[in-house]
């Protein structure tokens, strides 16, 4: 299959999958809320206004169809609870599985649903064991085939190592923005993005608290709306902790940006929503709905203009790999006609190999990325790179277009330590190096 033709394949899936997910929000809600259409319209409207959810879907990317994973199991695992059919149980392990091997972090699933399976619903002690059981194994069973497969191969499970590198206060940072733009991505002071979020906290907890303390919890423990909001904070706090791990031992690039967050997000919003509805109903105020209502249209005037101009653009010239900034490429085209014995060196290898299937070699980097530990051998790979591009043994393709990676060196040093003559200076890139065999084909 073409590259044109995959990359297109991708785009209609993720365009799909932002329906299905749209489809599968809306559904939790509507059966949370007692079928409550305000509830539903306002939890619909919040997903489909959000700049950055339109952004994330439209990457052709793992997030979308984990999203939908997540989702499906948090809602197949409810309605087991109240039903207890064991295809239900089966459905919802089955989605957790694909939600692990589609991202790591879907182990995050694993701690809410099994303490839905153990304290929620009128099972026996017995069954409850049971099903839990069923649910672990069905659930990490490809995970530890997928896991024992990578030491097979590579002789490392994850590909990450272990290295103290702990929160600092630009992640708080881009946590409080992140969370801002979902819902008002407006420019203010950063105070003030703080006291937002600390607010909406706050109103969340007090919701949860004072149904508590009403025993609305208790008295209604057998139905899907007390059994789906459950899964769904012990959810975001879960997988916000493992964030907050990942980066401080295992992987320190990671950006709390809205492809990060979204999931978190989402169980945030679900559960959000029918908690001010059964608050709302609790007090038998509709002041309180009405203005949570008004909050939704407020943020849905803010976010529309620019959803709107977001969903065209990505429609007329697509997102990410999808772009017809790498699709129509000069320099990717340029790589693509070059022998398969040539030997490239890029700072966008991954772009470059997905487009021209060959083995591109990342520039040395002076930092690992993950452990942000100085590479002890970036001299060493340097002169190596060096000396290979003047004795005409490879060729270096410099992207320009590609986001800064702050890991690399930049053009300015990598032309400090090497002496590059220019094979082609073309709109989105440069390619240093002496001339490279051609191949005669198409490029499609």
């Amino acid at each position: 299959m073409c590259i044109r033709d995959r990359l297109y394949a991708g785009r209609l899936i993720c365009s799909v999958l932002f329906g299905v997910n749209v489809a599968l929000l809306g559904l939790a809600v509507f059966i949370c809320t007692e079928r409550s259409f305000s509830a539903t319209v306002c939890a619909i409207f919040i997903f489909v206004s959000s700049t950055p959810i339109l952004f994330v879907h439209s990457l052709a990317q793992s997030e979308a169809p984990f999203i939908m994973f997540m989702l499906s199991s948090f809602i197949l695992i409810s309605f087991y609870i109240v039903c207890s059919r064991s295809r239900l149980l089966f459905a919802a392990s089955l989605c957790v599985a694909c939600a692990i091997l589609t991202r790591y972090v879907g182990v995050t699933l694993l701690p809410p649903i099994v303490c839905v399976l153990l304290f929620l619903g009128n099972r026996s002690t017995k069954q409850k064991i049971k099903d839990t059981i069923i649910f672990v194994l069905i659930a990490l069973l490809p995970l530890m085939l997928w896991l024992a497969r990578n030491v097979i191969i590579s002789k490392t499970a994850t590909g990450r190592s272990f290295a103290i590198h702990a929160l600092e206060f630009q992640h708080l940072k881009q946590f409080v923005f992140t969370m801002n733009i979902f819902v008002f991505p407006v420019s203010t002071p950063f105070w003030s993005k703080t006291l937002y979020v600390g607010v909406a906290a706050a109103l969340f907890l007090i919701s949860f608290v004072f149904l508590y303390k009403k025993k609305y919890f208790r008295n209604n423990a057998n139905t899907f709306s007390v059994i789906f909001p459950i899964p769904c904070m012990l959810f975001a706090l879960i997988y916000l902790a493992f964030l907050v791990i990942s980066i401080s031992f295992f992987q320190a690039d990671i950006r709390l940006s809205a492809r990060f967050l979204l999931p978190a997000y989402l169980a945030i919003v679900m559960s959000g929503v029918s908690l001010t509805w059964h608050f709302s109903s609790t007090l038998n105020n509709r002041l309180i709905w009405h203005g949570f209502v008004l909050f939704v249209f407020l943020s849905l005037a803010i976010n529309s203009p620019s959803a709107v101009a977001v969903a065209l653009d990505i429609h007329r010239n697509g997102h990410g790999y999808t772009s017809r900034q790498w699709i129509n490429s000069e320099t990717v085209a340029r790589v693509k006609s070059f022998t398969e014995n040539v030997k490239i060196y890029s700072n966008g290898p991954d772009v470059i190999r997905l487009f021209t299937r060959k083995n591109i070699i990342m520039i040395p980097a002076i930092t690992d990325p993950g452990t942000l530990r100085g590479n002890e051998n970036y001299e060493k790979q340097m002169q190596l790179m060096c000396r290979e591009l003047k004795e005409g043994k490879a060729i270096l393709v410099y992207l320009k277009r590609i986001d800064r990676r702050w890991y690399l060196p930049t053009l300015q040093e990598i032309n400090a330590k090497c002496v590059m003559p220019v094979l082609a200076n073309l709109s989105d890139g440069i390619i240093y190096g002496h001339s490279a065999r051609q191949t005669e084909q198409c490029i499609p």
